[in-house]
């Protein structure tokens, strides 16, 4: 069966733009907020009120950082599904060093129960927590006084639900 239908071709896309459209995607189903709005950018990747910001993948896109790329994405989109800012906001510790231990500790814990459900997203995690440490360069920390207590804290955490070791570069 022919059609006469023809498409018209859009503006040239980037060779990126279609895993963008299926990691934003991905994003806003597992986060279950279909109007999500998700940008792509060189800087850190976060999430800002209503808005998720992810790393910008290069134009010749390796599975390794594509993983990382999906790794950020599924942390944000798990955070949204999983965490309740409210009971957050009563429990949270009044201290620096103890809010930054907790916070570190919650985000392991919601990523931990899209590890334990979704293979693929404990490997996306997984890529992205090794990266992340990768270029932190806590490799070259001698010091214990150096390190950063909170991450150290989340590894142990992450392992403890998960089962699963820290990421090479996370040892």
């Amino acid at each position: 069966m022919s059609t006469n239908y023809k498409i018209k071709p859009g503006p040239k896309e980037s060779p990126t733009d279609p895993f963008k459209r299926a990691v934003t995607g991905c994003l806003r189903a597992i986060a279950k907020k279909p109007d999500l709005e998700v940008a792509f950018a060189a800087e850190r990747p976060g999430l800002i009120g209503a808005k998720a910001r992810l790393p910008e993948p290069p134009r010749k896109i390796s599975r390794t950082d594509a993983a990382i790329v999906r790794g950020h994405a599924d942390a944000i989109a798990l955070k949204l599904a999983c965490h309740d800012p409210t009971v957050h906001r009563k429990l949270v510790p009044g201290g620096q060093q103890a809010r930054a231990v907790f916070e570190a500790v919650e985000q392991a814990r919601v990523e931990a129960i899209g590890a334990r459900r979704m293979t693929g997203v404990a490997k996306n995690l997984a890529a992205m927590l090794d990266d992340r440490f990768h270029r932190g360069k806590f490799d070259e920390i001698t010091d214990r006084a150096d390190a950063p207590i909170e991450d150290a804290i989340a590894m142990m955490v992450r392992e403890r639900l998960t089962g699963q070791t820290p990421p090479p570069a996370a040892k």
